[in-house]
């Protein structure tokens, strides 16, 4: 499977369980050779407040590399994916409601374990982790757990 094959398919897993959010995946190489992921609710800049991503409810980012470190120096978006992979998450979490009346927000943190082998078991842990975040998101709407600056904006992408 080619590179742009695999970040369409990790694209097609979040649009599944959010098809109107935004997700950039991508083939980053700032620090070293890797893909880059990166979740959103908003599908738009302007659904965000003052028009700045990081502003987003979500705060989810993971990365992909080969096993040994990093994919090749050479790799790009038309390479073959290579075989023996993994992904790792820095980012995990979501705005919701403080328990601490002194606080703005509080966070949700999910679970997600780093995970290696070939692009078919990323995905399915992709796949995994995206419907246990929608399950967790509705979760948290019934409970009135969603502050207010974000809810509306989250009932419509779950819709």
């Amino acid at each position: 499977m080619k590179m742009k094959e695999f970040l369409n398919e990790i694209e097609n897993s979040y649009k599944e369980q959010f098809p109107k959010s935004k997700i950039v995946a991508e083939l980053d190489n700032r620090f070293y050779n890797s893909i880059s992921i990166t979740c959103f609710i908003a599908n738009d800049i302007n659904e965000v407040a003052n028009r700045i991503w990081q502003n987003d409810m979500l705060s989810i980012y993971f990365s992909i590399d080969s096993i040994n470190g990093e994919f090749a120096k050479d790799i790009t978006i038309e390479s073959e994916i290579p075989e023996n992979l993994k992904i790792e998450v820095s980012r995990k979490s979501y705005l919701i409601k403080p328990e601490n009346r002194n606080m703005c927000y509080g966070r949700r943190k999910l679970s997600f374990r780093k995970t290696t082998g070939n692009y078919n078991k990323i995905l399915k842990s992709l796949d995994k982790f995206f419907r246990r975040l929608r399950i967790s998101l509705e979760k948290d709407v019934e409970l009135n757990a969603i502050h207010d600056n974000h809810i509306s904006l989250l009932l419509e992408k779950l819709a």
